[in-house]
């Protein structure tokens, strides 16, 4: 082969050698944006699940004095009955009592 030949083959490999750097140097750029994307994705969904969990756990603690609320109004409003059902029994006995005297 000529010299020339010899280096117009070197200076090619040099050509395809750089070509092959900066593929190279452009695939892990393009590697580290997409990790660096994903990383941020992540952390986005992480918030956005911690969030969502946080007001999930407010509304879920609401019903929950929702519904103690609701079964202390309950509770109350059986005793008012309750007492009311006594407090006639008492009259009721009081009443026949009385009646029984006033017969003798």
């Amino acid at each position: 082969m000529s010299n020339s030949l010899i280096a117009e083959v070197l200076k090619i490999e040099r050509e395809a050698d750089n070509i092959l750097n900066d593929a190279r140097l452009e695939a892990e750029r393009v590697i580290s944006n997409i990790d660096k994307e994903v990383k941020s994705i992540k952390t986005a969904l992480e918030s956005e699940f911690k969030h969502t969990l946080e007001k999930l756990k407010e509304e879920i603690a609401a019903q929950q004095r929702l519904e103690e609320e609701r079964l202390w109004n309950d509770y109350e409003l059986l005793k008012k009955k309750f007492l009311n059902i006594d407090n006639k029994k008492k009259e009721d006995a009081i009443n026949c009592v009385l009646k029984y005297i006033q017969a003798l």
